[in-house]
């Protein structure tokens, strides 16, 4: 039977470790994760916890709407048994609960019954190869801008679980704004040793490009990227992913690029070699 339950009532033990024995390897569906970006959330559960579904809500005109929040890109339903009963019965809870709801379904579900569905784009890349091997699927100007790069002597140092540039490179490319979800969301990636933030500085020490990037079991998320005028006439972005790429290469991990519909975008992220792995969206009422 599934049920609705508040942030609160939610067992961290057992719901913490359903979403770390997952296979989509995503970081968003840990409770921790949640109350960072979420300001509330509540979930349906079935009995033993061996199937969940995060609620992120907030009111409007006096319903409650379930939403997909910022740098969260997949939830939906996680369970470990691949039964699509178990999907249609959630989804079919989450109709007659919510007239409004946007959800990004975790790519393990590619079929919901009786749901309408767009497909969007996600784009990843495997890294069990060698960095020479991986680098072969680059295209030309991803070449073109890791070579400008080194030329101008840029340096990109990996830094792990620490994030004092990468907040101080972001509050002067965004003229002194302060996002209190990113603050936030740094400490608590920080706390649970999940949080990389490659930085790119030129010569005299400058910093031209940062990401805030996510460290999971199988996968390195390429979250919060940002890059100054002088790093992208130097190539910095590709120069930062391409050393992403060398520093965990021959490793069974995927970068996952958070794909985008953008269609510039998207070639930035092919430019690398990366493969499109869609996944659902599902809307219902006038959600934007």
């Amino acid at each position: 039977m599934i049920k609705q339950i508040r942030r609160n009532e939610i067992n961290e033990a057992k719901w913490n470790d359903l979403i770390s024995k997952h296979p989509s390897g995503f970081p968003y569906a840990y409770t921790w994760y949640l109350d960072a970006v979420c300001e509330q959330w509540e979930a349906f559960v079935n009995e033993d916890f061996s199937a969940v579904m995060p609620l992120p809500i907030f009111k409007k005109y006096f319903f409650n709407v379930v939403y997909q929040p910022n740098f969260c890109q997949q939830l939906g339903v996680f369970s470990l048994r691949d039964d699509k009963a178990i999907v249609s019965a959630f989804y079919s809870a989450l109709r007659k609960q919510f007239f409004f709801y946007h959800i990004q379904q975790n790519f393990t579900v590619q079929k919901i019954a009786n749901q309408e569905t767009n497909q969007r784009p996600n784009f990843e890349l495997k890294l069990s190869g060698g960095y020479d091997l991986l680098s072969q699927n680059f295209n030309s100007n991803t070449r073109r801008n890791i070579q400008k790069a080194k030329q101008a002597a840029l340096t990109c140092s990996i830094v792990e679980n620490s994030f004092d540039d990468f907040l101080l490179f972001s509050e002067q490319q965004l003229a002194g704004q302060k996002s209190r979800v990113v603050e936030k969301l740094l400490h608590t990636l920080s706390q649970n040793k999940k949080l990389i933030t490659p930085i790119v500085k030129d010569e005299s020490g400058n910093m031209l490009a940062a990401n805030l990037m996510v460290k999971c079991t199988n996968r390195i998320i390429h979250l919060i990227p940002i890059v100054s005028e002088e790093g992208r006439k130097n190539g910095a972005m590709h120069f930062l992913l391409s050393e992403v790429i060398r520093n965990f290469s021959n490793k069974d991990m995927i970068l996952d690029f958070e794909g985008s519909s953008i269609l510039s975008i998207a070639q930035f992220y092919k430019s690398f070699g990366a493969k499109e792995k869609p996944f659902l969206e599902i809307k219902r009422g006038l959600i934007k």
